[in-house]
């Protein structure tokens, strides 16, 4: 796992944003649909709810070439976050489950 500090300059207010940078294992949800997902570290979890505090967190998610506005979801089975991955992501970047792939996000 790589953490990035990225600058902004917001006016005066220079803010740093944390950037993410995983390789994540692909899986899919047992049951009715094809909801794919990946699961963050668990010591993300702790560091994330620390900063954003309870529920889903919304954030910037890029894997591979595409980037789209998404939200980390609470898993209390891995007591981590999970993040589902667009059919449309999986579709344009040949994405399967049991596929590691890169995931980068930064919290919004």
């Amino acid at each position: 796992m790589k953490k990035v500090l990225v600058k902004k300059n917001l006016g005066k207010k220079v803010k740093k944003i944390k950037k993410y940078k995983l390789t994540l294992k692909v899986w899919k949800w047992p049951g009715d649909g094809a909801w794919h997902f990946v699961t963050l570290p668990k010591n993300l979890y702790t560091e994330i709810r620390g900063i954003h505090g309870k529920g889903m967190v919304p954030i910037r998610t890029t894997v591979y070439k595409t980037t789209w506005d998404n939200s980390l979801f609470p898993h209390t089975q891995s007591q981590s976050y999970i993040l589902a991955i667009r059919k449309s992501v999986r579709n344009a970047e040949g994405i399967f489950e049991g596929d590691e792939i890169p995931v980068s996000f930064v919290l919004r």
